[in-house]
C-alpha cells in the first residue's frame, strides 16, 4: 500500500499547474514516508507492551498518536495538492493526527465495551486475549489501588486471556473510572482536531462538515 501511494504521488508530476511542482511532490512523499515510519514504530511498541504488566498512560497515547500520523498525512496531502501554505498544511495535519488518535483509542474502548446490544467480534476478542494494553488499562495500572494493580498483573501474566478474564478486566476498569477516563481522552482528541481547523481558513460550513466526518470516522469501529 505504501508503494502504491508513493506511485500515486509521483504521478502528480503529470498534473497541470503548481501541484506538479517537484517541491510539492517531494513534500508529499516526505509526509507519507514519515507517517508510515511512525505507524510502524507504533505497531512495534504496541506489540512490545503485550508482555509488560506495567504500561503508562503516556506510552499508550504515544502509540495512538503514531497511528494517528497516517490520518494526519492523508489530511495534509489534500492541502499539498491544493498548494496550501505551511500554516494551513499544519492545521490539516494536526486535524488528521488528532482524528486518527481518537479513532485508535476508540477501537480499544469498543473492544472492551461493545455498543449496546452487540457482542465482541473475533477481532475485538483477539485484541484483548492477546493482552493488548489500552488507555483504560494504563489508567488503572497508574491509579488503581495496590490490590487492583496486583490483580491486573495476575491477569496479564497469563499466556492467553479467557472470557472470564475479559469480563473481570472490564469490571476492574469500570471500578477505577478508567473507562470514563479513556472516553474523555477520545473526546479531547476530537475537539483538538476540530480546533486545529481554525487556521485553515475554511468556511464555517466546511469546518462543520469536516467535524461531522471526524466524529463519524471515530465511531466507525
Amino acid at each position: 500500500m505504501h508503494a502504491m501511494a508513493r506511485l500515486s504521488i509521483f504521478e502528480q508530476q503529470q498534473a497541470q499547474g503548481k501541484a506538479s511542482d517537484p517541491t510539492q511532490v517531494s513534500t508529499a512523499l516526505q509526509s507519507l514516508d514519515r507517517a508510515t515510519l511512525q505507524v510502524c514504530e507504533g505497531e512495534f511498541l504496541d506489540i512490545s507492551f503485550q508482555e509488560r504488566a506495567n504500561v503508562g498512560i503516556n506510552e499508550i497515547e504515544s502509540v495512538a498518536s503514531r497511528h494517528g500520523a497516517l490520518y494526519g498525512a492523508a489530511a495534509k496531502l489534500g492541502g499539498i495538492a491544493a498548494c496550501a501554505n505551511d500554516k494551513v498544511l499544519g492545521g490539516f495535519e494536526h486535524f488528521g493526527t488528532a482524528l486518527g488518535t481518537a479513532h485508535y483509542l476508540n477501537i480499544d474502548l469498543k473492544a472492551m465495551w461493545p455498543k449496546t446490544g452487540m457482542e465482541r467480534n473475533e477481532v475485538q476478542r483477539g485484541r484483548i486475549q492477546s493482552k493488548k494494553k489500552s488507555l483504560a488499562v494504563a489508567h488503572a495500572i497508574e491509579n488503581g489501588s495496590p490490590s487492583t494493580r496486583r490483580r491486573l498483573g495476575e491477569i496479564f501474566m497469563k499466556r492467553l486471556l479467557d472470557p472470564s478474564d475479559i469480563n473481570e478486566l472490564a469490571k476492574i476498569l469500570e471500578s477505577t473510572d478508567s473507562k470514563s477516563f479513556a472516553e474523555s481522552r477520545v473526546d479531547d482528541a476530537i475537539h483538538k482536531g476540530i480546533a486545529a481547523l481554525e487556521v485553515t481558513g475554511l468556511s464555517v460550513g466546511n469546518k462543520d462538515s469536516l467535524a461531522d466526518c471526524a466524529k463519524s470516522i471515530v465511531e466507525s469501529v
